[in-house]
C-alpha cells in the first residue's frame, strides 16, 4: 500500500511538472512561421502576437509605419508618373505643333514624387526596426519548465499540509 501511495505522489508531481511547461516559441524557417513545429498563417501570427501586450505594442507600431510607408511611396510613384506623362505630352506638342512650353514646371510633380518616395523608404526602414514583436513574444514564452515551482510543507488552515506551487 505504501508503494502505491508513493507511486501516486510521484505521478501527481510528474503530471504537474509536465503541465507547467511553457508554450513554444515562434520560429521562422524559409519565410514561414512555425509555433511548436506547426506552420501558422499570418492571421494566426497576428492573433498570437496581439495576445501579449508588449508584443502587440511593437506589432501595432510596425504596422502603422508600414502603412505610412506604403501610402507615401505609392503617392510618390503616382506623382512621378503624372509628371513624366505631362512632360512627355508637352514635348510632343512642342515637336509636332510648335507650341513652346516651359518644361521646368513639369519637374515639380516629379521632384515631389521623389521626395515622397524617399520619405516612404525611411518609414519602411523604421517599421523594420519595430519588427521585434516576435522576439518579445518569444522572450516570454521560453521552451522548458517554469522556474518558479515550489514545494512547501507547513501549517495550513486545516492542519499540516503540502503545497506544490507552479
Amino acid at each position: 500500500m505504501k508503494k502505491l501511495t508513493l507511486i501516486s505522489i510521484i505521478f501527481v508531481f510528474c503530471t504537474i511538472s509536465v503541465l507547467s511547461q511553457t508554450d513554444g516559441q515562434i520560429t521562422i524557417k524559409k519565410g514561414y512561421y512555425y509555433l511548436n513545429d506547426k506552420k501558422i498563417h499570418k492571421k494566426e501570427l497576428k492573433t498570437i502576437l496581439l495576445s501579449d501586450p508588449e508584443s502587440a505594442l511593437e506589432y501595432n507600431k510596425s504596422k502603422k509605419y508600414i502603412t505610412i510607408s506604403l501610402l507615401t511611396m505609392s503617392s510618390g510613384l503616382v506623382l512621378m508618373v503624372y509628371g513624366e506623362i505631362v512632360m512627355d505630352n508637352a514635348k510632343y506638342n512642342e515637336a509636332n505643333y510648335g507650341e513652346t512650353t516651359n518644361s521646368s514646371k513639369y519637374l515639380v510633380p516629379i521632384l515631389a514624387g521623389v521626395g515622397l518616395s524617399l520619405t516612404g523608404i525611411i518609414y519602411y526602414y523604421s517599421s523594420r526596426s519595430h519588427s521585434n514583436a516576435i522576439p518579445i513574444y518569444n522572450s516570454k514564452h521560453k521552451i522548458g519548465y517554469k522556474s518558479d515551482q515550489r514545494l512547501d510543507i507547513g501549517i495550513t488552515q486545516n492542519g499540516i499540509g503540502i503545497v506544490y506551487r507552479f
